[in-house]
């Protein structure tokens, strides 16, 4: 419907006015509706019926696997004051406070839109082949000790996944923080036309998602289309490897100031681990037995120092990352004219929100559990995700924990590959037989071949599935034993972690070095 330009600007006024709710006014004037027979205050946006609040907004939407208009009738009687719908043809809707669009999922993203235009918080978009949940999840542990910050709902980063994360926006949130995930070519300029990005991150470019496109440099420049979405006078920070790597982050640039004019200015500081980065690592030591790091680093020519709970190289240079984005979030200003005259103000708060920062669960999360007779076994849980990077990386990290008795990798599958994925899992399997990894158990077929190829000292078993592999792990791992369990996320690895910590015969159940 075309929409009521005066009363729209009233509405839009109206919504500017309140931060904690939505009334049906405002979905009204997101939706471009002239006006509808309701009044309520939405108190917030479900698309899940199993989990919707009272006072919520019913977005039903139509998936691969369900339909949302199925679970209408559910939604009203557990609270909800309105839902969303394309079928205007269900014989009990009119009982229930509805509105009929032509696409609920480009409604959603419609409210996103009008919830960015009305909210004061600094948006940082954060997006990348590997790391993004683990940025994005520090991002806003650190932002959230200096003012309001609302961040990404779990994993949600996608079509549905990120304008439904932005929706717990307020008008005065001081930082809003979304992940922002693509599996093919032509989203990203969606993305960034939604979540309008103050500053945009690029962790990594690696082959994930890589067979829905035609190269890893198509990929990379499908990434680089966050760049397009960037707020006059934002910042780009970005992995100073792949800026290096990747010549399409310079184009993005460039267009960018062609779009808004020279006289606008875009600060893009790069973190890495050379001295050619704007904030780059120094030297990390880490402390195995407390499962912490000291990390030194220069930013801008500023000596910073902080310690995080977690080891390894890539968790080290995603806490740099983390850093330099939430330093930048505070200013509208270069960065290292922050780092010379605000760094003083910022940092005792910032560092020691490093300093709580912990590793999520499936990312790399590290804790000790006692089984058969107590013995004591260390578990490296990265069962979340996996690609031939984070798997390299992985990899890297198990070997170097220079205290283990033995090194055990239990690799899963890598998924979404296309015709890469049978030269890539080689590829890991060639690594793991030329590193200090001890024994190497593979589940999945994908990863049958690779297993094969291993020398016969390193093999440990292949199977088919990750409950059979539990059996086998059960009796043959040994006391101060570290275990790497690492796979795609349907390979179901998180099965095993689980077989680990429900057989922990000490209390408490779990002894975590990193939670």
């Amino acid at each position: 419907m075309n929409s009521n330009q005066s009363v729209k600007k009233s509405l839009e006024d109206e919504i500017c006015a309140s931060s904690r709710f939505w009334t049906v006014n405002d979905i009204v004037s997101a939706l471009n509706f002239f006006s509808i027979p309701y009044d309520a205050q939405i108190s917030g946006f479900s698309i899940d019926s199993r989990t919707i609040q009272k006072g919520e907004c019913f977005v039903a939407i139509k998936g691969e696997n369900f339909d949302g208009h199925d679970f209408i009738e559910e939604s009203f009687k557990k609270g909800a004051s309105l839902c969303i719908v394309e079928n205007s043809d269900l014989p009990f809707l009119k009982k229930y406070n509805h509105l009929v669009v032509d696409d609920t999922q480009k409604a959603l993203s419609d409210l996103a839109l009008y919830t960015r235009n009305n909210t004061e918080a600094t948006i940082i978009g954060i997006s990348g082949s590997v790391g993004k949940t683990t940025v994005r999840t520090w991002v806003s542990e650190i932002l959230s000790l200096v003012g309001e910050t609302v961040s990404s709902k779990k994993n949600y980063n996608g079509r549905i996944g990120l304008p439904l994360s932005m929706l717990s926006l307020k008008k005065d949130s001081q930082f809003g923080v979304f992940e922002i995930g693509i599996d093919r070519q032509g989203t990203m300029q969606h993305f960034a036309k939604i979540c309008q990005p103050n500053v945009a991150v690029i962790t990594a470019i690696a082959p994930s998602h890589i067979e829905f496109f035609n190269s890893i440099d198509s990929l990379a420049a499908e990434k680089a289309d966050l760049l397009s979405g960037l707020c006059s006078g934002g910042a780009a920070v970005i992995n100073h490897e792949i800026f290096k790597k990747f010549p399409i982050f310079q184009q993005k640039i460039k267009e960018w100031y062609s779009e808004n004019g020279v006289n606008n200015y875009l600060d893009i500081p790069t973190v890495g681990v050379t001295s050619e980065a704007t904030a780059y690592i120094v030297s990390a030591n880490s402390d195995f037995q407390k499962g912490q790091t000291k990390i030194y680093a220069k930013l801008a020519g500023v000596d910073v120092c902080y310690t995080i709970h977690a080891i390894g190289n890539s968790k080290i240079l995603n806490s740099l990352i983390a850093l330099v984005t939430a330093i930048t979030s505070l200013y509208n200003e270069n960065f290292g004219v922050i780092m010379r005259e605000k760094w003083n103000n910022i940092s005792d708060s910032l560092l020691k929100g490093m300093e709580n920062l912990r590793v999520l669960p499936g990312r790399g999360r590290l804790f000790n559990v006692c089984i058969k007779n107590c013995q004591e076994v260390t578990i490296i849980d990265d069962s979340y995700n996996a690609n031939p990077t984070s798997m390299k990386a992985g990899i890297e990290d198990l070997c170097s924990y220079i205290s283990a008795k033995r090194r055990i990798a239990v690799i899963g599958g890598m998924l979404e590959l296309g015709n890469i994925s049978e030269k890539e899992h080689f590829y890991i399997f060639n690594l793991l037989n030329n590193t200090k990894v001890d024994k190497v158990y593979a589940v999945g077929d994908l990863t049958k071949s690779g297993f094969e190829t291993l020398s016969s000292s390193k093999k440990g078993a292949w199977t088919k599935s990750p409950d059979e592999m539990s059996k086998i792990l059960k009796d043959e791992i040994k006391s101060k034993d570290i275990i790497l369990i690492k796979g795609s996320f349907s390979m179901k690895l998180w099965k095993i972690v689980k077989k680990f910590e429900n057989s922990c015969i000490s209390q408490p159940i779990l002894k975590e070095k990193i939670a």
